[in-house]
């Protein structure tokens, strides 16, 4: 419906062709995950618990493969829609745990307990990037894909009248 109104009210026409677009291979580097070949395959996100930063999410999964893993991180993290790829090379079933902020802040904000001498490396308060890295031991590395994209033709600056 979106579609017939965008060619009925604003004129608009437009084609898909294959461009090149980054996306993300998710690799290993030092991994720190478990393997619980038992457990039901399944992923929660939710948000922090009420001492973490507003806004911070908590992505569990339990038994899920690495493609699976990948999959789920392209739904949950704004910025990598354009496709995570599996190229960690590991087997099986893992159970994954991770701690990230969608929106990061300009400042860190730092919790109870957290020593001021950590300043370089902060406790939570992670990019997607970032919590993939030091809490999983993989890495979200950005390539260079063709991929379709639309473009658009033409579109009138003001819609038709009703």
């Amino acid at each position: 419906m979106l579609l017939a109104l965008l060619k009925e009210r604003l004129k608009m026409t437009w084609h898909t062709e294959d461009r090149m677009v980054t996306a993300y291979s998710l690799k290993a580097v030092k991994p720190r995950m478990k393997a619980d070949p038992t457990s039901r395959t399944r992923c929660t996100l939710t948000l922090g618990p009420p001492a973490a930063p507003p806004g911070e999410y908590h992505l569990g999964c339990r038994n899920v493969t690495m493609a699976e893993f990948s999959e789920r991180l392209q739904a949950v993290a704004p910025g990598l829609g354009r496709g995570v790829t599996d190229a960690t090379s590991l087997e099986g079933g893992w159970d994954v745990s991770l701690t990230y902020l969608p929106y990061p802040m300009a400042m860190p904000v730092r919790r109870a307990g957290d020593n001021p001498a950590d300043a370089a490396d902060p406790v939570g308060d992670y990019t997607i990037f970032e919590a993939v890295e030091k809490q999983l031991g993989l890495k979200l590395e950005a390539q260079k894909r063709s991929g379709p994209v639309i473009v658009i033709d033409h579109i009138e600056p003001a819609p038709t009248e009703n």
